[in-house]
């Protein structure tokens, strides 16, 4: 399994990375795919690393990411209004996660609050 991601990642480093990196300099969609291309050449670059057989499991988690991010490049390419409806999702990710944290805060905060 390492092997093939090794021989992915070694075959996605040359000539389909120039060419993201050429269309990053024209496209707003570009820049955009290029930083997922950039995370997603990271994180192979990571997968490749884990070759004892007790890494399956992490290994299996980071192939699904991977899966995702390649998803989430061709839909960003393959609409008009794509590029936006990401932003809006990751601002919608954002918001959630910051709710959640200011949940937390205020249950931790209340919670001290009632040992003193």
């Amino acid at each position: 399994m390492v092997q093939r991601i090794r021989v992915v990642f070694d075959y996605v480093n040359g000539t389909p990375r120039r060419i993201a990196e050429e269309r990053a300099a024209t496209t707003d969609h570009g820049v955009i795919v290029l930083n997922y291309f950039a995370r997603a050449m990271a994180m192979a670059r990571s997968l490749g690393r884990l070759d004892e057989p007790s890494d399956y499991q992490l290994v299996m988690a980071g192939v699904r990411s991977l899966f995702e991010m390649v998803v989430d490049m061709t839909l960003i390419n393959a609409g008009s209004h794509s590029l936006e409806k990401l932003w809006l999702w990751e601002d919608s990710a954002r918001l959630e996660a910051a709710q959640t944290m200011e949940r937390h805060q205020a249950r931790t905060i209340q919670g001290g609050m009632e040992r003193c």
